[in-house]
């Protein structure tokens, strides 16, 4: 439950007893009480009116301890929410979005062309030798070559570009109503970039490069293994390189 719908039923329960309240003291009790005792008189007018506003009154003061309750409970439920939303979306060492994400967010823009025909690239980087840096320097010195790596794709990357963690250390860079040639310069960009990484004990970081433009009638998994094929030509022919699949 949100909290607006929280205190707007919070408020609708306290307007219900003062209608219920007037509709009693202003129209039913003269009635029923007649009904079964033909010596009824009325109240005063200003009587009444002291009865609905203190039986408002002791309700909305009965409803404050629930209302600071709930507000507290709203509070922490948020929270939880935001946490699991969080876990579900996010890699947890990179902060970047997960491969489901990613997978979600390439399958919106194939649907966005399809409906809009605004197209999108795809830009997909493997980091050179990384196995070798874990093997050599550690699982530590790899995690912050993962990390450095995140910072700078999210630091580079434009607002609208999505950037996600592929898996192990792939990375992907969803690029919306962007050419090829917009994708490729990008994908340039950051790679000189990454050379100029510093992290302790490691000479020079570089990574490979493949980019797409996404092409008309193509799935997910087709123009996926389109920049993976580009990915693994640039791995495959000295690394260190971008190459850009154009077909």
């Amino acid at each position: 439950m949100t909290k607006m719908r929280f205190f707007l039923m919070l408020t609708m329960t306290i307007l219900g007893v003062f209608f219920l309240s007037m509709l009693w003291e202003f129209h039913l009790e003269d009635t029923v009480m007649l009904l079964f005792n033909k010596e009824y008189h009325p109240e005063p007018q200003f009587e009444r009116w002291e009865y609905i506003i203190t039986v408002t009154l002791f309700t909305f003061i009965a409803m404050i301890i629930p209302a600071i309750i709930g507000h507290r409970l709203i509070n922490r439920q948020e929270k939880l929410f935001g946490k699991i939303r969080q876990i579900s979306e996010e890699d947890y060492l990179t902060k970047l979005y997960n491969r489901r994400m990613i997978c979600q967010a390439i399958n919106s823009e194939i649907n966005r062309f399809n409906r809009y025909n605004q197209g999108f690239s795809l830009v997909f980087l493997d980091i050179d030798h990384f196995k070798k840096i874990n093997d050599t320097m550690g699982h530590e010195a790899g995690d912050q070559v993962l990390v450095e790596i995140s910072k700078l794709l999210k630091k580079t990357s434009r607002g609208s570009d999505i950037v996600g963690r592929w898996g192990g250390e792939e990375f992907i860079i969803i690029c919306p109503e962007t050419s090829l040639d917009g994708a490729s310069k990008l994908a340039e960009n950051l790679r000189t970039q990454i050379e100029s990484i510093e992290v302790t004990g490691l000479r020079r970081i570089t990574a490979s490069f493949g980019v797409v433009a996404y092409m008309k009638g193509e799935t997910m998994t087709n123009v996926v293994s389109r920049v993976d094929g580009a990915l693994y030509f640039a791995k495959n022919t000295g690394r260190n390189k971008v190459v850009v699949n154009k077909n």
